[in-house]
């Protein structure tokens, strides 16, 4: 097949699997296309001749049940996958083919220790690195990197990693609520207090026989509350004659001695809200932006620099008076790079980025301008109102109660683009480009608008 096959790292003659066609794509589709490629000795010779090939050049792409939705290339999570394939193979030459991908993933993500901890800090451990620095537009690609250039790539994933490793415990964190405020703030002014969420407070009038000083154990019958409670109500007042303790120790007008050290508890829980708000946003646009840097180079490349517009859907209430409801989990989008025109449909609760081949520019735009409802509408209402996981695009029916507007400000087309590099590509650095940002923070103004409307 080719006399010089040790000539290239991840080729053979013309075929280059590391080339730019496949960045971003499944690696079924990788390992078809190579299959293909050489078919043209016959079907059964070019499936042994790919087998041979990748165990010698490329034996992760031969192992077993790797996901379709593991992006070739593009991910950190790809890139630990070769590191610790790599580190196998040298061990033991065909030892991978004997996982699966989630067999060889779990191992990866293991402490490491020993002989895997020893090949990451070995320059052989780079190469992945270096080949997801240049997919990302982090590299310019070149026949050999000096140190500067591996320490910039290395840095720049190891950045990524902290942040998605900061947006996955800003998921995982709870919201916060007013109880869990008004009780932080409690425990910052009485640190070894226990009893701040027991009920201890009973409400006594001012001329009642009774009080926190004197014997009332079984007497008081009504309601009691704990500092919490009137915390969160805005009720612990440092004159009040009204609030007693049924605690032997702890002391309503004790406690109230301190009760200036308190924050006002709708401020205190407006500056909490607005924190975990920030962080929730933070930990969205990061991640949609390293969603965004696992598409295909074409598709990065049109929303990178082309002309983007957003629609949002909608559902006309049950009653001419009643408010449309409008699907906040669910954006459709419209670029126009060059002389292509695609449609997406954005969902950032599931991080799921997918084309609509079937939509047409001039339906859309009948639909949007005159506000109509249309026969060729097919969309999964649930997914966009509830934030379902989207039903497969064959299985979408006909639904023509929805409505489709525009919404937000427009991203212009680009006035400047990149040069091309030196193997005549753009390749924009999506993982944190400005362009991704804004178009981050506009799906995100849109699913949190509701949210936000509440404050």
């Amino acid at each position: 097949l080719d006399p010089q096959c040790d000539a290239q790292r991840t080729g053979i003659n013309y075929l280059d699997w590391h080339a730019d066609y496949y960045w971003g794509e499944s690696v079924s589709w990788v390992r078809n296309h190579i299959e293909t490629a050489l078919g043209g000795a016959g079907e059964p010779l070019a499936a042994l001749a790919t087998h041979l090939i990748l165990s010698e050049k490329s034996p992760h792409l031969l192992v077993r049940d790797i996901p379709d939705e593991t992006p070739y290339l593009s991910s950190h999570t790809w890139v630990l996958f070769c590191q610790y394939v790599m580190h196998m193979e040298k061990i033991t030459p065909g030892s991978s083919r004997q996982l699966s991908y989630t067999q060889i993933m779990f191992l990866a993500f293991s402490p490491p220790k020993g002989r895997w901890k020893t090949f990451l800090g070995s320059p052989q451990a780079a190469v992945p690195i270096l080949d997801w620095a240049v997919v990302n537009g982090v590299l310019a690609p070149r026949p050999r990197y000096n140190l500067q250039a591996v320490n910039t790539a290395i840095d720049t994933l190891n950045a990524q990693r902290t942040r998605l490793t900061g947006s996955l415990e800003a998921f995982a964190k709870p919201v916060v609520s007013l109880r869990e405020t008004a009780r932080d703030d409690l425990r910052r002014v009485y640190p070894d207090n226990p009893w701040l969420d027991a009920p201890i407070l009973m409400w006594l009038p001012d001329n009642s026989p009774f009080s926190e000083d004197r014997h009332f154990e079984g007497i008081y019958t009504g309601p009691q509350h704990s500092f919490t409670d009137l915390h969160m109500a805005d009720r612990l007042d440092v004159t009040s004659t009204t609030w007693h303790s049924s605690h032997a120790t702890v002391k309503y007008q004790e406690m109230a001695k301190r009760f200036h050290l308190l924050g006002r508890i709708y401020n205190v829980f407006s500056q909490a809200f607005d924190q975990k708000l920030n962080q929730l946003k933070a930990a969205y646009r990061e991640s949609i932006c390293y969603w965004l840097s696992q598409l295909t180079l074409p598709r990065r490349e049109a929303l990178e620099y082309g002309h983007i517009r957003f629609f949002s859907l909608s559902r006309p209430g049950p009653s001419p008076r009643a408010p449309a409801s409008v699907g906040r989990f669910g954006v459709l989008l419209q670029v126009t790079y060059l002389s292509d025109q695609h449609f997406y449909e954005c969902f950032p609760r599931q991080l799921l980025i997918r084309p609509r081949r079937d939509l047409d520019a001039r339906q859309l735009k009948h639909a949007v301008d005159t506000g109509t409802r249309q026969p060729w509408m097919r969309f999964d209402w649930a997914a966009y109102e509830h934030g379902d996981w989207p039903a497969d695009l064959a299985s979408l029916e006909a639904n023509t109660d929805v409505l489709i507007r525009a919404f937000g400000k427009d991203l212009p087309e680009a006035i400047e683009v990149a040069p091309l590099d030196a193997q005549g590509r753009r390749v924009p650095r999506t993982l944190d480009s400005p362009r991704s940002h804004a178009l981050a923070q506009t799906l995100l103004s849109h699913l949190l608008e509701d949210g936000l409307a509440l404050r």
